[in-house]
């Protein structure tokens, strides 16, 4: 991947990676984003960056639409990776699974951007986090 600056009103964002470009733009580097991959090809992004197997295992699963996958991104680098699924039952969505890079749990000071994050667009669920 090619590594790219992208500048902000006044900072400049670094990433090795093109997902969430466009979104980060609009804000700076101490900004938290939540970004859903627009095609198969940003899954094997994410799985290259975040060293998990989101591109090669969930592509099936985002396509038939069973999972979405949201990464979040802090200082230009992707520190958690978050499998959505919706409940037959009630039709809510909820987490499913939230993890960081290597399959590690999510490093606790991303906990209150998710928790905010998932309240606001009222997604259930519970995210390990490491102490």
């Amino acid at each position: 991947f090619v590594y790219e600056k992208i500048k902000s009103e006044n900072n400049t964002i670094s990433c090795s990676f093109n997902l969430g470009k466009e979104i980060m733009k609009k804000g700076k580097p101490e900004y938290y984003f939540f970004v859903l991959p627009k095609d198969t090809d940003e899954l094997y992004e994410i799985s290259t960056h975040m060293r998990n197997c989101v591109g090669y295992l969930y592509r099936d699963k985002c396509l038939s639409k069973e999972s979405i996958i949201v990464v979040l991104i802090k200082d230009g680098k992707m520190k958690a990776c978050i499998e959505i699924q919706k409940d037959p039952k009630d039709f809510h969505y909820y987490i499913r699974q939230a993890l960081g890079p290597a399959n590690a749990p999510i490093n606790r000071i991303y906990y209150s951007a998710i928790e905010e994050w998932k309240n606001k667009h009222s997604i259930r669920g519970f995210v390990d986090f490491q102490l």
